[in-house]
């Protein structure tokens, strides 16, 4: 037990559970007490990490108190490498949101939330989404995260996969995203390209309102590419 110090990582196995405490075998002959409360799922011969609480009157651990102690390690690893995490948007305040990450309390700015100002500032209550940590103090008082750095990566990811399929030749099915007086603009997969008018009908005097709607799927070849400019002509 000398070896044993207060806040101590220790890994156990459950001895016995009796009355509102179970027995735990940690550091070979060495037995400490731990919250019945804590076992969950877990049985006598169960193995299991637990933290150091107390050591006198009685040694005592906690199963709980390791878990969240990986999980804190978790959250500095992913803020280290920004890796997303999962929240919950639990409440809002005048510069943002409060958001539940593993438990602890994060705040994620207004500007943070979306692609551009949300429209409907009480539409992400209670909704759990996947946010970059931004800022983290060491003892995890002050978290700051971003769910519009996930939306950016994603909608990179989706360019980069969309251009693999775009190239001069290519026939490619797309959505009319919008339609203006000198053609369509198509979304090809996470780009956008523009089908002229003189591409869309030989006639004179046609709209190209009256040929498309927003929201038809098309199929469209692609007759120049670039992907530098991020255009592409149809």
């Amino acid at each position: 037990q000398e070896q044993i110090q207060l806040g101590q990582l220790v890994t156990g196995e459950i001895v016995a559970v009796t009355g509102d405490v179970a027995l735990v075998s940690v550091g070979g002959k060495t037995e400490a007490l731990m919250d019945r409360a804590e076992l969950g799922e877990l049985r006598p011969g169960d193995g299991l990490d637990a933290v150091v609480v107390s050591l006198s009157p009685e040694l005592r651990v906690s199963h709980r108190a390791a878990i969240e102690r990986r999980e804190r390690e978790a959250l500095r690893g992913a803020h280290a490498n920004a890796i997303p995490v999962e929240g919950k948007i639990t409440g809002r305040n005048k510069g943002g949101y409060d958001v539940s990450i593993a438990g602890i309390r994060a705040f994620c700015p207004m500007s943070q939330i979306d692609l551009g100002f949300p429209r409907n500032v009480d539409s992400y209550l209670g909704k759990t989404y996947h946010f970059i940590i931004t800022e983290l103090a060491d003892d995890l008082g002050t978290m700051v995260v971003s769910r519009a750095l996930v939306l950016k990566e994603e909608r990179e990811q989706t360019m980069r996969t969309a251009w693999e399929h775009v190239f001069p030749g290519a026939e490619i099915e797309g959505k009319v995203k919008s339609i203006r007086d000198f053609g369509v603009f198509v979304d090809c997969g996470g780009v956008d390209g523009m089908v002229h008018l003189s591409e869309l009908t030989h006639r004179h005097g046609v709209r190209p309102s009256q040929i498309a709607k927003v929201g038809d799927t098309v199929r469209v070849k692609v007759l120049e590419a670039d992907r530098d400019k991020n255009r592409i002509a149809l």
